[in-house]
């Protein structure tokens, strides 16, 4: 490395472009380049080193100074001796930062030429989300006074995604107005092709009423493909509902048949027969066929919804700039986006390129074309180049380095496939390149692991050279294989989920523990030195699924296991027990009229007051109000939610006199929360959050945003809803502890032992890529509410292929963060493609014939013979990858299979607190303590046992073969006319039954009929039949019932029997008649021994509550 490093950094007239791998070297090569330039004499106000990251940005700046002084003292030469002391001293005046700080810096230069208020306010991300946010609702509360189709449209699609996912539909709006300002440079308008989305919607509903014919002839009511399309049964209900009420939606129908295919995805065929001239084949081929008509005209009807929203939505940005240019703020785009308008002015970009005269990059391959554009316009030779395509830096001023491999930023402009065209026309324009390929962060092993994975599926792959000697008697490639990934039959992601963070967590208690020998280089001083928690990284691809966060069963698994961790990014900060509890407690100091979070104050971990101390309270006092007066001889009881109330109450006094954050901190002082918080499991991180959310408040009055302190609150509450959109909290790092963090977080660092989890997610996303550019079009076209528009389908194929390359190089930076471990969670029974792991397969998995066949595993414990230990008894035969040394199909490394069964993967949970030595007290109070819990536990046992007995038993009339005590209701049965062929069974019953419930005369039997049958998915027959059969019924009862007679229908009744027993029911029809009730019991089956005991009951019930004569009838339709 030191010969490459050497060589790219001589010629100090020469512009360079270094392609480094990762742990090459390639900011050391940056930074021995700057310190060499600066020997040679070039003032350091004169220098630019441009990096993506502010941290990164810190680091830089350390080893610049660092290797300043070591420069100084090794170098005899007094002249650069002092240009080395000057640069020290005042390195200040280089620019070492971001490129939207260094644009910010150019702007405040020469703010007149940009454009721009020269007292610009720069907006940090969350801010300008906050800006945002206050347009678009200004913007959707006049828009929806009005609203255009396309937004009556999109609400409608996004009504159903609420009933589905529980999206709010205002978020998802704002979200798609955010993603197109974000673009908001690209803004050539999209495409609108010819689209009859009325015409092809109606096409579509014929297609499905066919299908639902075919359907409804099934001959099975509990036939399992029958009750499968029960949902496009009760949509073309609702669809004719609409009709015949002329309230026909087109978007509302749009929406719910677009959902057809996810509802109806796990529909299942069935066997045997399905019904008399259909086959079970037919329906599913109808089916089918109606599910791929609907996703094409999914596919047509999103992109043409796509277009028209970006056009409605397109407002908002531009009265998002107009609130910009107003208020003087600029938020990141605008930095880059005024920039390069800048360099667009011939004597500013002339100046500013006399003014830097050394340029440098790292991780250019992290650049957009935009910041492209701007840094290499400034390294230009010719000031008269306005193309920055064209432009050729001048001898020496440019140095890049990067790394295609670790391009992994396309979400946020980043191009890949930019730093290898740059490569290619500064390559032409005589720009020297250098290529750094000796890496001496890793060993051999893991080098050649990482070299066998990627060497044939990245393009243009540069491979690691070098490499430190592995050490002995221990592996450096580990396979940790899933133990229990098997459901009931097959291997499920979500028993993969569920026992990956126990195994990793118990993988980690061995690695620590004095059985394990292993040993890691200690980074200061090369020395091997035996695992710690520390030396641990745990990356994930994602840590949220769905809306769950992924990592906190890894934090259980963890905790139970008392290993110490870091949570680094994660997105879950405001949904944190701690977080929410202050939340809560916020609210009621805005709102203390707001008794629900009162009493959550109350009772939570702030006061824990008793239920019963509250329950009394309530009954005694009333109201949780903390602003009422209490009385002076208040029970001592009482006196924690006196207290409570007397906090609550002056907070509110003060919240707005004094800062947000003192009103916190005056909280945490009153309830002394910061004890309980520390005593709590993981008590550094707990109280890390805590704090964190007194730098929210600090940092949300700074912003401006602070109106009042209601304008806190409220704002945390939208950041709980949102799912913390803004950056997380990153925890204290004063104990150290095993870290978890994604890949993205990782780039740029090392650790000693890497484990890859998050074993279930996917190479790429399902929908394929999220949006496609043209620059030359000044085209962005990207998915909106989920609907592609039609640039972004025509080139589905490209972008596929685009976000595949990316997850390839994502998969490359998380192997190659690990120095002397690297540890892969697998499975050991399926090799496993289109996980985010798969591009490691080839290098990790045998050959499936030597599967079986392992060697001894160096510094091991003793194996055994399955790394798989839930197969479900009817799969006998052991497949899985044997624990143990393993070849695998690519590279000449080895690689051990760890056995899960020898790793504690049943561990209690965790019980007490951390840090108890505080609370130690005398020996005599720990024996009344131990008195008083053991009196608890048999009071507690006592009242368990007393409340395992019911105190009443409930049971419905239709259950009871017969009734004692109702056996003195005389009760006549009376047989309808039975129609020939007439069908029966639970369905026809239930139509029946709805029939006679809502119809009010014979003559609307036919018409509820039909209405019921299609809820029931009755056939037509059965239609008919209960038509006619109700019609009977309904001209009976109109015969039998007296016309002034009082009627109920569907009237519910209890009655309790001697024993206790609660007996439940519903009376089909009842009436009274003068001094006398009837009660009418309708049944559609016909018995030899009618059991009249249901009736009897329903009566029962009916005079014991009027206390009036009683008959029943059972009436046979």
């Amino acid at each position: 490395m030191a010969i490459n490093s050497a060589a790219a950094g001589s010629a100090l007239d020469q512009s360079w472009v270094v392609e480094a791998s990762a742990g090459t070297g390639k900011t050391t090569a940056l930074v021995n380049r700057m310190v060499e330039v600066i020997a040679a004499g070039t003032p350091v106000e004169a220098i630019v080193a441009v990096t993506f990251t502010h941290a990164a940005a810190g680091n830089m700046k350390l080893r610049v100074r660092h290797e300043l002084e070591q420069r100084r003292s090794s170098d005899l030469d007094p002249v650069v001796q002092a240009r080395l002391a000057d640069a020290a001293r005042s390195l200040d005046r280089a620019f070492i930062g971001t490129i939207h700080a260094f644009c910010a810096q150019l702007l405040r230069r020469r703010p007149v030429e940009a454009g721009v208020d020269p007292v610009f306010q720069e907006l940090a991300q969350p801010e300008a989300l906050r800006v945002f946010s206050r347009v678009f609702t200004r913007w959707i509360e006049r828009r929806l006074a009005s609203p255009s189709p396309a937004l009556v449209r999109a609400l409608a699609r996004l009504s159903s995604r609420e009933e589905r996912d529980g999206a709010e539909p205002l978020d998802a709006l704002r979200y798609a107005a955010w993603s197109l300002a974000e673009w908001r440079d690209f803004n050539a308008p999209w495409d609108k092709r010819d689209f009859n989305r009325d015409a092809s919607l109606e096409t579509l509903l014929q297609k499905a009423e066919s299908t639902l014919d075919l359907r409804n002839r099934c001959s099975r009511s509990r036939d399992i493909l029958h009750e499968g399309l029960r949902t496009l049964a009760e949509f073309l209900e609702r669809v004719q509902r609409a009709r015949s009420a002329g309230r026909f939606d087109a978007n509302l129908v749009e929406s719910e048949i677009l959902r057809l295919p996810r509802d109806l995805r796990w529909l299942k065929p069935g066997t045997g027969r399905y019904g008399e001239g259909v086959s079970r084949e037919a329906v599913v081929a109808s089916w089918a066929e109606l599910q791929a008509a609907i996703e094409e005209f999914g596919r047509h009807a999103d992109a043409d919804l796509a277009a028209h929203l970006r056009d409605e939505l397109w407002e908002v940005v531009g009265l998002y700039q107009q609130q910009k240019r107003l208020a003087g703020q600029l938020d990141f785009m605008d930095l880059l986006l005024y920039a390069r308008e800048l360099l667009r002015h011939d004597g500013a970009r002339a100046q500013l390129q006399q003014d830097y005269q050394r340029i440098f990059v790292d991780e250019f391959q992290d650049t957009d074309p935009l910041q492209a554009e701007i840094l290499l316009l400034l390294s230009a030779g010719d000031p008269a180049e306005r193309d920055w395509r064209k432009a050729t830096p001048a001898p020496g001023k440019l140095y890049v380095v990067g790394d295609p491999k670790q391009s992994i930023y396309r979400f946020r402009r980043a191009d890949a496939r930019l730093f290898r065209r740059v490569f290619r026309d500064l390559t032409d324009a005589g720009v020297a390149t250098r290529e750094l390929k000796s890496s001496m962060r890793s060993t051999r092993t893991i080098q050649n692991f990482v070299n066998a994975a990627f060497a044939s599926s990245i393009p243009d792959y540069l491979p690691l050279e070098g490499g430190v000697e592995d050490p002995p008697q221990q592996p450096a490639v580990v396979a940790l294989p899933m133990p229990e990934p098997y459901g009931t039959h097959n291997l499920s992601n979500v028993r993969i989920e569920a026992c990956s963070p126990g195994a990793v967590a118990a993988f980690i208690q061995w690695l620590c523990s004095e059985e394990c020998q292993w040993k890691v280089r200690n980074r200061s001083t090369g020395a091997r030195e035996k695992i710690k928690q520390e030396d641990v990284c745990i990356l994930f691809r994602r840590f949220t699924n769905f809306g769950t966060d992924l990592t906190q069963e890894y934090v259980r698994a963890l905790e139970a296991r008392g290993i110490a961790h870091l949570l680094v990014g994660s997105k879950s900060f405001h949904r944190r027990e701690e977080v929410g509890t202050l939340r809560t407690a916020l609210r009621a100091v805005e709102w203390p009229d707001d008794e629900l979070s009162v009493f959550a104050v109350l009772r939570g971990s702030l006061y824990a007051v008793l239920d019963d101390t509250l329950l009394r309270f309530h009954n005694a006092h009333g109201r949780f109000h903390p602003m009422r007066e209490l009385p002076e001889d208040l029970d001592p009881e009482f006196y924690p939610i006196r207290n409570a109330f007397e906090t609550l109450s002056e907070l509110h006094r003060r919240r707005n006199y004094r800062p947000i954050a003192d009103t916190v901190h005056a909280l945490l002082e009153a309830t002394r929360a910061h004890a309980g918080f520390a005593f709590r499991k993981g008590g550094e991180r707990v109280l890390a959050n805590v704090f964190r959310l007194t730098d929210l408040a600090r940092s949300f009055e700074a912003s401006g945003a602070a109106t009042s302190f209601r304008a806190f609150v409220e704002y945390l509450e939208s950041e709980y809803e949102t799912g913390d959109a803004g950056e997380a909290p990153i925890l204290e790092q004063e104990g150290g502890g095993v870290q978890l963090m994604t890949v993205h977080k990782a780039k740029g660092l090392e650790f000693p032992v890497v484990i890859l989890a998050d074993l279930t997610a996917k190479l790429t996303g399902p929908q394929g890529g999220d949006r496609y550019t043209d620059p030359e079009m000044r085209l962005c076209a990207q998915r909106l509410l989920w609907c592609a528009p039609w640039e972004l389908l025509d080139a589905a194929e490209e972008e596929a292929k685009a976000d595949e390359e990316e997850a390839l190089r994502v998969a490359y930076v998380a192997a190659t963060r690990a120095r002397d471990l690297l540890v892969v969670t697998t499975i050991g029974e399926e090799d496993r493609e289109g996980g985010w792991l798969s591009p490691l397969h080839d290098a990790l998995y045998p050959p499936q014939e030597r599967w079986r066949a392992s060697g001894t595993a160096p510094g091991c414990p003793q194996f055994g013979s399955a790394t798989v230990l839930n197969r479900p008894s009817d799969q006998p035969e052991e497949v899985s990858v044997k624990p143990g040394l393993h070849h695998p199909k690519t590279g000449d490394h080895t690689v051990v299979w760890f056995d899960p069964a020898v790793l504690a993967l049943r561990v209690a949970k965790a019980e007490g607190v951390e840090n108890e030595q505080v609370l130690s007290g005398t020996t005599e109070q720990a024996v009344e303590g131990l008195r008083r819990h053991q009196e608890w536990k048999d009071r507690r046992a006592q009242r368990l046992e007393a409340g395992a007995v019911p105190r009443y038993r409930v049971a419905t009339a239709e259950t009871f073969g017969t009734a004692a005590e109702a056996g003195h209701i005389p009760v006549e049965i009376i047989t309808l006319p039975l129609g020939v062929g007439r069908p029966t069974g639970r369905k026809f019953g239930r139509v029946v039954h709805d029939i006679l419930q809502h119809a009010r005369s014979p003559d609307e039997a036919a018409t509820l009929a039909d209405v019921w049958g299609r809820r029931h998915s009755a056939s037509e027959q059965e239609r008919a039949a209960a038509a006619e059969a109700a019609r009977k019924a309904l001209e009976y009862a109109a015969q039998a019932k007296p016309a002034e007679a009082e009627c109920h229908r569907e009237l519910p009744v209890m009655v309790r029997l001697a024993d206790g027993t609660l007996v439940d029911g519903r009376i089909d029809l009842a009436w009274r008649d003068k001094n006398s009730w009837t009660v009418v019991d309708y049944k559609t089956d016909r018995r030899e021994k009618r059991n009249v005991a249901q009736v009897q009951l329903y009566a029962l019930a009916l005079q014991r509550a009027t206390n009036l004569p009683i008959r029943g009838i059972v009436v046979e339709v």
